[in-house]
């Protein structure tokens, strides 16, 4: 819409002028331009689709709600639980959807997972995410539904955070050689003692067997471990070696998942950070005969940040 006067209504619609008396006009519905589609994201829980796509690509989304067309948002695509668009007779769909796009495409002669890579003519080329990436052409009109199925989330943190259970893999992300060569080593040497151990106890419960004969006649095999220091020793040794590779697992993982990187970026990561912020505001105050007056005041704020 390009303007409105007390008599006619100007509107331009794919580089097309026309003209609307305005008493012809019943109303205007305004918004950013987008179609229909549902999406569950991580904020939210839950699906929604009073949703009305404006763009999506390999990186975000943008879209619009219903109730507030004029509200437009985005989000990172990481962010997408699941997500589905189906093709509507009429409505362009192809031109919400930015070359990169991945997910799973369905048409009459394709179905599959694939990234879009152009649009020419009324048909779209993907590629598919197979190994052999092939080229599929699919016609327009054949087009059915584009989606982002859920995904299994074990499956999907195991994929994105399997690097990060490796032992001392923080550390070595932060140039800290030294702390992480200490960390992966005493995780190793645990593991390595406590499979030594735990043969040497096996060895000793095979080397204390006793035979009893029976009244059957059958004779009875009993390993007597209770008065053995041999096993006694090694046991207790297996039980060192796991509590110290368990709390050194846990100290990895903590450090790994939920210690993140001081904002300064400088001086001592060791040490503790204090910042501090001012904000000048406007603040009420009540008179007492009921009235109401206006004062500035500065704000002060502080921030504590730590890194051990």
């Amino acid at each position: 819409m390009l303007t409105v006067t007390t008599t006619q209504l100007e509107w331009q619609e794919e580089g097309k002028v026309s003209k609307y008396p305005l008493q012809e006009v019943i109303g205007v519905e305004v918004g950013y331009d987008g179609i229909p589609f549902c999406m569950e994201t991580k904020p939210w829980g839950k699906e929604r689709c009073d949703l009305f796509l404006h763009k999506l690509n390999s990186e975000k989304i943008s879209f619009s709600y219903q109730e507030s067309p004029l509200q437009l948002e985005s989000l990172p695509v990481p962010l997408i639980e699941s997500l589905n668009i189906r093709n509507v007779p009429g409505q362009e769909i192809i031109r919400f959807l930015e070359q990169g796009t991945s997910g799973f495409w369905k048409s009459k002669n394709f179905s599959g997972f694939a990234g879009l890579k152009s649009f020419k003519e009324n048909r779209l080329e993907l590629i598919s995410n197979e190994k052999d990436k092939k080229t599929v052409i699919v016609e327009l009109e054949n087009f059915e539904t584009f989606s982002i199925p859920k995904k299994n989330k074990v499956k999907e943190f195991l994929t994105t955070n399997s690097v990060k259970l490796i032992p001392g893999y923080k550390p070595f992300t932060e140039k800290k050689y030294g702390k992480s060569t200490l960390i992966f080593g005493t995780a190793a040497l645990s593991a390595l003692g406590m499979i030594y151990e735990y043969n040497q106890s096996v060895q000793a419960i095979n080397g204390s067997q006793e035979f009893i004969p029976g009244s059957d006649g059958r004779v009875y095999v009993v390993s007597n471990v209770l008065s053995t220091d041999r096993y006694d020793f090694h046991n207790q040794r297996f039980q060192m070696y796991s509590g110290i590779l368990v709390a050194v697992l846990a100290y990895s993982l903590f450090d790994n998942f939920y210690i993140g990187q001081v904002e300064s970026k400088d001086g001592n990561t060791g040490s503790v950070w204090l910042k501090a912020d001012a904000k000048a505001g406007v603040i009420s105050q009540n008179r007492g005969y009921g009235g109401a007056a206006s004062k500035e005041q500065i704000q002060y704020t502080l921030e504590v940040e730590s890194r051990f």
